[in-house]
């Protein structure tokens, strides 16, 4: 974690971060989004990142996390940051939500995959990787310094400063499950690897 500049608490989530930037030209990069729903006491998160498998990096490059978003608000957000055509896990714990977010636009969103352990075996996978924050997503940063294991439930997090993480965990789902082969495909459109 980042020690001097932002205030890190106990027990953190995630310990194996940084703030700072990285040259995503160089290397295998793909990019993944999440979106956690939130309404009046939570904000709505939306994270945008690029991970490298071969390195094990995770680079956090955009973000929006804001409360009492309507959803045209949410697509509209969305669509403005240049991502309304990528493929976004969104909280599948609100369906209805979803179908009005891909008749808004967001045509390839996504339910996220939610199961038993999910939230820790979620956690587990990127916590194999290292993540670096964009000094701009200010919010990702702070949620980072503060996510924290709970003192009284084995592990589990608490149940706070978790949107941008959730959105997270959601968009993580598919770099787990991304193939070889996707990777290939997005890095020669891309001009790269010459095999």
């Amino acid at each position: 974690a980042v020690l001097g500049v932002w205030g890190i608490a106990e027990g953190l989530v995630v310990e194996n971060w940084d703030c700072g930037t990285v040259d995503t030209d160089k290397g295998e990069w793909q990019s993944f989004f999440g979106l956690d729903y939130g309404y009046t006491t939570d904000p709505t998160a939306f994270i945008a990142i690029k991970v490298n498998k071969t390195e094990k990096l995770i680079y956090v490059f955009d973000e929006f996390c804001k409360r009492k978003m309507l959803n045209s608000d949410i697509a509209n957000t969305i669509i403005a940051m240049g991502y309304g055509k990528e493929k976004i896990r969104a909280d599948s714990a609100e369906p209805k939500t979803n179908d009005d977010l891909r008749r808004l636009g967001l045509t390839r969103l996504l339910p996220s995959v939610k199961g038993a352990d999910s939230v820790i075996n979620g956690i587990m996978n990127i916590s194999e990787y290292k993540i670096i924050v964009h000094p701009k997503c200010k919010n990702t940063l702070s949620e980072l310094s503060s996510y924290c294991w709970s003192r009284s439930l084995p592990n589990t997090p608490e149940d706070k400063n978790n949107h941008l993480m959730d959105a997270l965990r959601y968009a993580f789902y598919d770099v787990k499950n991304a193939t070889r082969e996707q990777s290939r495909r997005f890095y020669e459109a891309r001009g790269g690897w010459s095999v």
